[in-house]
């Protein structure tokens, strides 16, 4: 004799799938999007997001690249040009509350200028580019984790503001913004931080 729990669980999942079927069969289809010349760009991948112009785009560790549906263009770092993507390893890439593209590189944060289809490096009042690897956008700008300090970036006032400081120990690698006070850092020690946006 079958237990009752299990006799349930079976009813239920024949349920599930006689009621259910139907309205959630759908059909996929997937294509590769790379050539075998770039089995080396598509395998180290650190990052995928969609712009709201629809262009998909890719972080790799080996440059970023910008699919349109139907062509892979690569973007990389050229030492001569200021304008190239500042750094080949790209850690992330996300689209603010203005749908500007910012990329997170080895060599810095870049914006993405559409229209000329080249990079802007984010330097500080030195001069100096960031190099970040966490960052979500929030309120008129964006907040960057440089591994140790949450900094809010403000686009209209073009400034930079320390809003949290982690202990030496935890370097964070994630963010997730929870709402307009509350931020979590993931921390390479699998750990997680609460930070409090408005008091640090």
């Amino acid at each position: 004799m079958i237990p009752l729990q299990q006799q349930l669980a079976y009813l239920l999942l024949v349920l599930v799938w006689w009621f259910g079927l139907p309205a959630s069969a759908q059909h996929f289809s997937f294509n590769k999007i790379t050539q075998n010349a770039d089995k080396e760009f598509a395998s180290l991948l650190n990052s995928i997001s969609e712009d709201n112009r629809g262009y998909l785009w890719i972080g790799t560790r080996t440059g970023l690249g910008r699919f349109d549906g139907g062509t892979l263009k690569k973007y990389l770092n050229d030492k001569e040009d200021p304008f190239s993507l500042p750094g080949d390893d790209v850690y992330n890439v996300l689209e603010d509350n203005d749908h500007d593209l910012w990329v997170l590189t080895v060599g810095g944060v870049a914006r993405y200028e559409y229209q000329n289809d080249h990079f802007h490096t984010l330097t500080n009042d030195e001069g100096h580019s960031f190099k970040v690897f966490a960052a979500c956008k929030w309120r008129d700008g964006l907040l960057l984790g440089d591994g140790h300090a949450v900094i809010y970036y403000n686009k209209k006032e073009c400034s930079f503001t320390k809003i949290a400081e982690l202990p030496l120990s935890a370097w964070m690698e994630k963010f997730l913004l929870l709402d307009d006070r509350t931020l979590l850092c993931m921390v390479r020690s699998n750990k997680v931080w609460h930070i409090s946006l408005d008091t640090g």
